[in-house]
């Protein structure tokens, strides 16, 4: 038998609840690159996201950050295209495949690369 909860608990939101703005299913490739200040961070790795919103972006990745690590993420969306944001890692869960790592963006995703199709030759 569970205990019941405490009359000053929170009440468990449903998943489609927890977020003020829902994230939407996103694939892509991306790299997430340690940009802080600590000179101990190691670099970046390649991940792939999972989903995506304005505020946030949630990517599953061969290895960890720590809560708080300051990121830019570069976003291959369709090349030519690429897109960058910067933001700071909420947590980092080990999982399957890798870690899933949850970023609150800074800013919206800008594009930083698109290149003519003369250019990819």
């Amino acid at each position: 038998m569970t205990a019941p909860a405490p009359a000053d608990a929170p009440p468990e939101l449903a998943p489609d609840t927890r977020r003020a703005v829902p994230r939407d299913d996103a694939t892509f490739i991306a790299w997430v690159q340690y940009v802080g200040t600590n000179p101990d961070r190691p670099g970046g790795s390649l991940a792939r996201t999972v989903d995506l919103s304005p505020e946030g972006v949630g990517l599953i990745i061969p290895r960890a950050f720590a809560a708080g690590d300051l990121v830019r993420i570069d976003f291959f969306v369709h090349s030519p295209i690429q897109l960058r944001a910067t933001g700071h890692v909420r947590h980092c869960t080990p999982c399957e495949d890798g870690f899933r790592l949850g970023v609150a963006l800074d800013g919206a995703p800008y594009l930083v690369r698109s290149t003519t199709p003369e250019e990819n030759l």
